[in-house]
């Protein structure tokens, strides 16, 4: 209570070397967590018995064989995926965007002072990275409200089929995107 504020954390080390993780939403499965840094190295080293391939569950809910990457990429494939993205992210890339994204965020800032509040997840938290990611890859606003929804409903519904709904709707509107940049 009035110790260090990761007691709770140390103390989990103390429940063994593997603990059960149960999830705080229904539908959703647990997870076993080491507790031991070796533990944890030996999990990220070992991409024969540990793999990260589908592990978001996304592709099951929006009925793909999408994967994550580089988060659902082990081993050598990883870094490839991951060189590959730092070389699109990298510093001249984004700083093209800086003054752009600047400008988003004092929007989102005048609008929260003109109100003197806001509730900062749903205000600020789910939307901010959800506009920046949409200009970053030259994608519509048009729909930004409905891909908030879906966001929610993958991220925090109870409910598998609003889930499944959510990451249906995000894909389609991902591949119609592409589509679209394709034929441009």
């Amino acid at each position: 209570k009035n110790g260090c504020p990761f007691q709770w954390v140390k103390s989990l080390k103390q429940e063994g070397r593997l603990i059960y993780g149960f999830p705080k939403i229904p539908n959703r499965t647990g997870t076993w967590i080491p507790t031991k840094p070796e533990d944890i190295k030996g999990i990220f080293v070992n991409n024969k018995d540990f793999v990260c391939a589908y592990t978001s569950k996304y592709s099951e809910l929006a009925g793909t064989k999408l994967r994550f990457i580089p988060f659902e990429s082990d081993g050598p494939e990883h870094v490839r995926y991951k060189f590959y993205l730092e070389l699109i992210l990298k510093r001249s890339t984004t700083s093209d965007f800086e003054n752009e994204i600047r400008e988003m965020a004092r929007s989102m800032v005048s609008t929260i002072a003109a109100k003197n509040n806001c509730e900062f997840l749903k205000e600020c938290a789910n939307r901010f990275p959800v506009q920046v990611l949409l200009h970053l890859l030259g994608f519509s606003n048009e729909k930004f409200e409905e891909i908030l929804g879906w966001q929610a409903d993958i991220a925090a519904s109870p409910n598998i089929f609003r889930m499944r709904r959510g990451a249906r709707e995000t894909h389609a509107y991902i591949e119609a995107e592409i589509a679209k940049d394709s034929k441009n």
